[in-house]
């Protein structure tokens, strides 16, 4: 898919949900910030799915794919952050991966459509709150 891939899993093992069906309808920018080089955005990833309750979403998604991202963002420096807990990449996610995202979503948010926040970073030197080291 052009933003990137979904799977529904079930909070108690991990596994994928049969007969789930989840997609990544959006990924946008909300506001870019900051002079070029240390710029960072509010970013939102839409999803759907069939699923719900007791289950969570992982999420691969393709930043680079942003609608409304600058072009000539410098994804060698950048960095992503969680501040609301609503997109958590594994622990030990590197930030050179970037820029492909994998997150977790909370338990109990993958019913039907969602909205999921994040920060992306231009430059990650001096950042707190990062989410990738």
């Amino acid at each position: 898919m052009r933003f990137g891939t979904c799977e529904v899993r079930d909070a108690a093992t991990g596994a994928v949900v049969s007969g789930s069906s989840c997609t990544v309808t959006d990924l946008r920018v909300g506001s870019v910030w900051d002079p070029t080089g240390n710029r960072q955005t509010d970013m939102y990833a839409k999803t759907t799915s069939t699923q719900g309750n007791e289950q969570y979403l992982v999420l691969s998604l393709n930043l680079a794919d942003t609608r409304d991202l600058p072009a000539d963002w410098a994804w060698a420096t950048s960095g992503v952050g969680d501040p609301q807990g609503q997109l958590r990449p594994p622990a030990g996610y590197a930030c050179s991966n970037l820029p492909a995202l994998t997150g977790q979503t909370p338990t109990g948010w993958a019913a039907g459509a969602q909205t999921f926040y994040f920060l992306l970073f231009e430059n990650r030197a001096g950042r707190s709150g990062l989410s990738c080291s």
